[in-house]
């Protein structure tokens, strides 16, 4: 879609509809309404998905902007909340969108996907909607129906590559990984029962990390869960990882308290046994607010869904940590390292260690941050790799000439010196 701008007149928008042949017919577009950004369809059980470009209501959850997707049956919009892509969808570029419908239990489960800038450099598949329930919706016979609208704004709506398939398919299989809170389900025992879930892990006051797999490629997935409710859906491209290509993957899962909540990371290393591929970041850093990983036990859950599928574990590592705050008093320091058994096993254990972190910092220069436990500022400056050459590749560090010297002047070269010996 275009115009490749946020201008406030760019066009409506696009959408899609599966129209119910019952009321629309098998062919032809004799009696089909028009249907583009809102593709509410009044009595005609039909479903929708709208590609929203132009805001045409304010402080509304289901008209938050003008980059936006909605999802609509029988002539209404059944999101309540839109979904927002972090891209834009009127960028001037081919983006891929897959929605898949799925009939389960009297409701439709929604899903849609979109791949940003599919024809040039892919940007990472977002799933908008996972499996939203719309409930009260019976199976039907359907065809695809398309639609754009401009009014009287400014926009070009391309369509290509269209695929539309009709399947039969047997539910999904999959593993979960829970952390279930001791109160509720003991540190010993059973733990989890066909009565606390079948399907998706979505338990009171417990987290999980669901890993869904099926022979067909867009049933590849990770989504997270906290206190009854899905609160993140990764789908998983089958070219980086196919999760159910019957290889040993490694997952490594780190869940860490923040105030007010914790940070969720989630690495994914294929075919570990074999020849592993790129590891396939899932979650980094993502937030979950109100999680507390404090007293819980760690549970496996597998399941077949309707598929022959066997799910194996191997080399199972649970490791629980709890940090305590170092306090420094007057004149008291302590370092970050990179690795602490290395840093220990060079300079002993007289040096007080505040935590190990990852990365480096950048040669060239960059700007460093401290901050305190609210997240208010305490120290930020900046340095450059070109205030000292000697700093620049050749073993020396740069050293702060006093750590009492005030806070405004850390970014200043007067207040650094290049080390006295190779190494820092």
């Amino acid at each position: 879609m275009t115009p490749a701008s946020e201008g406030a007149n760019q066009g409506l928008g696009m959408g899609f509809a599966l129209l119910n042949t019952a009321v629309y017919g098998t062919s032809g577009a004799a009696g089909v309404p028009a249907l583009a950004e809102e593709p509410n369809l009044t009595n005609s059980y039909s479903l929708g998905v709208g590609l929203d470009i132009f805001q045409n209501a304010t402080n509304s959850p289901a008209e938050p902007n003008n980059n936006h997707v909605s999802l609509h049956y029988n002539g209404a919009q059944v999101s309540p909340i839109a979904a927002i892509p972090t891209f834009d969808l009127s960028n001037g570029q081919f983006h891929r969108a897959q929605v898949i419908v799925r009939f389960v239990g009297g409701n439709a489960l929604v899903t849609v996907q979109i791949t940003p800038n599919i024809l040039g450099t892919p940007g990472r598949t977002e799933a908008l909607f996972d499996n939203f329930v719309i409930p009260g919706v019976a199976p039907y016979a359907g065809r695809p129906a398309f639609g754009a609208h401009t009014s009287f704004q400014l926009a070009s709506h391309d369509l290509d590559n269209v695929d539309v398939e009709y399947l039969n398919l047997p539910a999904p299989g999959g593993l979960s990984i829970l952390l279930l809170p001791t109160a509720t389900f003991g540190a010993t025992g059973p733990g989890t029962t066909l009565n606390d879930f079948v399907d998706e892990p979505a338990l009171s006051g417990a987290f999980a990390v669901d890993l869904r797999m099926h022979p067909v490629s867009f049933l590849n997935d990770v989504a997270a869960y906290w206190n009854g409710n899905r609160v993140a859906s990764v789908p998983l491209s089958p070219a980086a990882i196919n999760l159910g290509a019957g290889v040993f993957h490694h997952a490594h899962l780190d869940v860490a308290a923040k105030p007010g909540g914790a940070n969720l990371n989630l690495l994914l290393t294929p075919d570990i046994f074999g020849t592993p591929g790129a590891p396939v970041p899932v979650f980094s850093d993502f937030f979950v607010a109100g999680l507390s990983p404090g007293e819980v036990r760690v549970e496996f859950a597998a399941r077949a869904g309707e598929l022959n599928l066997s799910v194996d574990l191997d080399n199972l590592n649970v490791q629980y940590q709890q940090l305590i705050p170092n306090a420094l008093g007057p004149g008291e320091s302590l370092v970050l390292v990179k690795n602490i058994a290395a840093f220990q096993s060079r300079y002993g254990t007289g040096i007080r260690i505040g935590g190990q972190y990852a990365g480096s910092l950048d040669n060239a220069g960059e700007t460093l941050s401290l901050v305190g436990g609210l997240g208010e500022p305490i120290l930020n400056f900046s340095y450059d790799n070109a205030w000292y050459p000697i700093t620049d590749g050749y073993g020396f560090s740069l050293s702060l000439l006093n750590p009492n010297a005030p806070l405004n002047t850390w970014g200043d070269p007067a207040s650094w010196r290049p080390s006295s010996t190779l190494g820092g």
